[in-house]
């Protein structure tokens, strides 16, 4: 398990160094300085990155160095902390999902540990208005039910009634319900799978059959449109809007208007695994949970809002692809995960592979084309010329397939 190291630096303390190397191997360390820092020569010789920033404070760091961290496991310091007392082999023994918190500081300010892609989906630090930021974060995990452990143990309900530890945090609390921004569960959680445009993994089929990069590139261009403007017609006050990245980057997402959203990365994983941590995340922050599996340029945000709308009759509603895949689902189910990480992801049995796990579930009676070859291209090119209400992109994408011959 490795760990990611992000820490606010106003002092150069050569020991903290020293000590946070020995106690973590392979630790990568990230600092956060103010652009005028006077010792960024002799820190360098101790980080693998110094991030400079305009406004200094301890939220605008930490959600700063985050964003440059490599590994999944980041640990936010604070630059006194006594790093002697962490026990590495306790923090390598973690639990998936969880939120932990290390009182290692003689000023009472906590350290956290948590997953990049669970700080995502929490928001981030989001306000500075706090004796300690992170004991506003674990908080709000509280509230939220998600577990919360010490590295040493895990919070009782008894730890919350001490005297101390409230007048620590309900003027947190208090604020941030009376503003309106209160703690909640969505009613619906709504996961869209993106990957770059422009990457080589990207449709290769089409690629080997076509040998134009260039061609499938704005193809895929377009189906992220599609997908962009499915998720600006799905936002609403009762679904969170998660953008599942599966590309080495994610720089990419600021040219759709994806970045606003809540990113989780999952690169390198197969489609099974992916979908399964996806899933089991996101359970923790809504009701019911839609994941958008495919790009096909045939779904809308109307096909979703089928999906979410049918869990009132079924427990689990799939859209299926016209060869026996599975485009979209959504379920009220919060025990999917060791089906989806079963289930083989093929072409042409996967939804056999998926229904024959769920007892109450739909079936959508549309299918569409799930898009890995020319073949499935005008299929899905001769579906969509028989939809109405068609968005901009989808219209777009007709007038390409046309101007290249495709169909």
């Amino acid at each position: 398990m490795k760990f990611s190291a992000v820490i606010p630096i106003k002092d150069y303390n050569i020991k903290f160094f020293e000590d946070l190397k020995n106690k973590i191997p392979e630790i990568e360390i990230i600092c956060v300085t103010e652009n005028d820092f006077s010792s960024a020569e002799q820190l360098s010789n101790h980080t693998q990155k110094i991030i400079k920033i305009d406004q200094m404070s301890k939220r605008n760091a930490f959600n700063a160095g985050v964003e440059e961290a490599q590994n999944q496991n980041i640990i936010f310091l604070n630059e006194n902390d006594d790093i002697n007392k962490i026990h590495f082999e306790l923090l390598s023994k973690i639990k998936k999902n969880s939120v932990n918190y290390l009182d290692i500081n003689p000023d009472k300010l906590l350290s956290l540990v948590i997953d990049k892609n669970l700080f995502y989906m929490l928001n981030k630090f989001e306000s500075d208005n706090a004796d300690d930021i992170i004991l506003n974060f674990i908080n709000k995990c509280k509230i939220l039910e998600i577990e919360v452990n010490e590295i040493t143990k895990q919070i009782k309900s008894q730890d919350f009634k001490d005297d101390s530890f409230i007048k620590r945090s309900i003027n947190t609390i208090k604020n941030k319900i009376f503003k309106g921004g209160g703690y909640k569960k969505y009613e619906n959680i709504i996961c869209f799978v993106c990957s770059d445009p422009k990457s080589n993994e990207n449709k290769t089929k089409i690629r080997q059959e076509l040998n134009n990069n260039t061609l499938i590139d704005k193809y895929n261009d377009i189906c992220l449109k599609i997908t962009s403007e499915n998720i600006k017609n799905c936002k609403s006050s009762n679904n969170k809007i998660v953008v599942i990245n599966t590309s080495f980057t994610n720089t990419y997402l600021n040219d759709y208007g994806l970045s606003d959203n809540s990113i989780i990365n999952y690169h390198g994983e197969s489609i099974n695994k992916l979908l399964s941590n996806a899933y089991d995340l996101c359970k923790i922050f809504g009701k019911k949970i839609t994941i958008c599996i495919s790009d096909s340029p045939e779904i809308n945000h109307l096909n979703i809002q089928d999906c979410i709308k049918n869990l009132n009759k079924f427990d689990t509603y799939l859209i299926e692809s016209d060869n026996g895949s599975i485009c979209c689902f959504s379920t009220k189910l919060k025990t999917l995960a060791p089906v989806l990480s079963k289930i083989t992801f093929n072409i042409s049995t996967t939804k056999d592979n998926f229904i024959k796990q769920l007892y109450n579930y739909g079936l959508s009676e549309e299918k569409v084309v799930n898009v890995d070859t020319i073949y499935s291209l005008r299929r899905a090119y001769d579906n969509l010329r028989e939809k109405r209400n068609l968005t901009t992109s989808q219209k777009e994408l007709i007038d390409f397939i046309n101007r290249n011959k495709y169909a």
